[in-house]
């Protein structure tokens, strides 16, 4: 089978996203480790941290929109003068994972684009863009689709 041969064009949906909004689902991993379970999203428990993924000063990393989306709703007794008051500031909000308080302005870094304050945001983003993956539409992965390809997180 020919790996450039298959049934989507670069008009389907997937392709029209920009590649930091892109995820991939864990079941797009070509050998899946217990290290590469590392970088599935502790939110959604669905994707590879995708999306502008974050990690946070207790080492739990996340889908970046998971983890605003998560951020958003904390607290969920707040009223709306109390929303209007901080907004643009710097909100504590608790770690989905082990509830660490976390200042969203200063304990949450980003991976890709690696934060430049954190040395270890680079490595990560190594090892995540290295990742082994297979295309959406792989028969393994989706009956209908005929794709062959493989390659890695950032290609």
């Amino acid at each position: 089978s020919d790996p450039e041969d298959s049934s989507h064009t670069l008009d389907d949906p997937i392709h029209r996203l920009p590649l930091d909004e892109i995820k991939i689902d864990t079941d797009q991993l070509l050998n899946p480790t217990p290290e590469s379970e590392e970088f599935v999203c502790k939110i959604c428990h669905t994707y590879i941290v995708g999306c502008h993924p974050k990690i946070t000063k207790c080492s739990h990393m996340f889908c970046g929109d998971c983890l605003e989306e998560w951020s958003q709703i904390q607290p969920t007794f707040r009223s709306w003068v109390q929303v209007a008051r901080t907004a643009g500031q710097a909100r504590n909000v608790p770690c989905p994972v082990c509830k660490t308080p976390l200042n969203d302005k200063k304990e949450i870094f980003s991976i890709n684009p690696p934060d430049p304050q954190r040395p270890e945001c680079q490595s990560i983003w190594k090892m995540l863009s290295n990742l082994k993956i297979k295309c959406h539409y792989d028969p393994d992965f989706d009956p209908t689709g005929s794709c062959q390809w493989t390659g890695t997180y950032s290609t």
